[in-house]
């Protein structure tokens, strides 16, 4: 099964940043200044790219995989049988970011794309993420769009209890 990302909150962001971009095109265009100039657009058309990356990535729930995707970069798998809860996330949403990271003094990696409806899973065991720099991390923090019917989609295929019954 595959739950989607939502896309109001990227697709605005990457307006405002398209704005941004085309009057910086407009003004090189108009005052040339040479391969600095080319190289700045070029670079920020790039950025544009990626920003606009997570619309056409998702996450996938597969008989033995949970595999977490954001934008062109992040591809986090994991195994069903190394969740041990799940549940919604009760933290501050003033806490999250968007994108993926984990903060330095904690063990717990967020894949964001919007703050809105976000699950939270704990691992069984540690685990290394080559998504950040290949720091262990005990808990999982991520959107979908659908957080209920992706819950009871997951707890029917990996047995994981909830993340209250845990804590």
């Amino acid at each position: 099964m595959i739950y989607t990302y939502r896309k109001n909150g990227i697709i605005l962001r990457f307006l405002l940043y398209f704005v941004f971009i085309l009057s910086l095109t407009l003004f090189f265009i108009l005052y040339p200044s040479g391969i600095p100039a080319i190289l700045f657009l070029l670079i920020l058309y790039c950025y544009a790219f990626l920003m606009l990356s997570p619309i056409f990535t998702e996450h996938s729930l597969t008989k033995d995989w949970l595999i977490l995707r954001h934008g062109l970069g992040a591809r986090i798998e994991i195994p069903l049988n190394k969740i041990e809860s799940c549940g919604p996330y009760n933290g501050s949403l003033k806490k999250l970011r968007i994108g993926v990271y984990s903060p330095w003094k904690e063990k717990t990696l967020y894949v964001m794309a919007d703050r809105e409806s976000a699950v939270t899973l704990q691992l069984a065991e540690p685990m290394k993420v080559p998504a950040v720099l290949w720091k262990q991390v005990d808990s999982v923090v991520f959107d979908v769009e659908h957080r209920d019917i992706f819950l009871k989609n997951l707890r029917a295929q990996s047995g994981c209890s909830d993340a209250e019954e845990i804590h």
